[in-house]
């Protein structure tokens, strides 16, 4: 994982502030390029082991599924935001808000220099957040007419 100095991130979080759509994009592309860079980086060490080859090998696109249904959950809070989908559980969106907040926020469990361990606390956050949300979120792809398999992979 690339590991950016301070001043471009900095960039970075205050151009996604500008507006909602803004916000969408860069957590989106923030999270695509942690996960091919995570993905193409540690997979060569791991996949020296026979034995995890195979889970190695599903692991990047496990993590872009996660980003996938990331950019899934930021869409379903701008839509009930505008008040374009009712859809949803009371908890759904608290749930979604908090996960999100704090998988931007500086302020982490583990923190986001660390390599490797600074984004699984976020990226497990969010997948906690994803997993209590499936329903909701199964019945917003509906809705907007997208593909299940692209953010829950094979149907359940």
């Amino acid at each position: 994982m690339t590991i950016t100095n301070d001043a471009t991130f900095d960039a970075g979080a205050a151009a996604a502030r500008a507006d909602g759509a803004g916000l969408r994009r860069w957590v989106g592309r923030s999270l695509m390029a942690a996960s091919e860079a995570l993905g193409d980086r540690y997979l060569r060490r791991l996949t020296g082991v026979p034995d995890l080859k195979q889970s190695a090998t599903a692991l990047p696109d496990r993590m872009r599924r996660t980003a996938n249904q990331t950019r899934l959950v930021l869409e379903l809070l701008e839509d009930v935001r505008n008040g374009a989908y009712h859809g949803f559980s009371w908890y759904s969106v608290p749930v979604a808000a908090a996960a999100l907040l704090y998988a931007v926020s500086p302020a982490d469990v583990i923190p986001d220099v660390i390599p490797l361990l600074g984004g699984i606390d976020d990226i497990a956050i969010v997948a906690v957040a994803v997993r209590l949300l499936q329903r909701d979120l199964r019945a917003y792809c509906r809705f907007k007419g997208y593909p299940e398999e692209e953010f829950f992979g094979a149907a359940a």
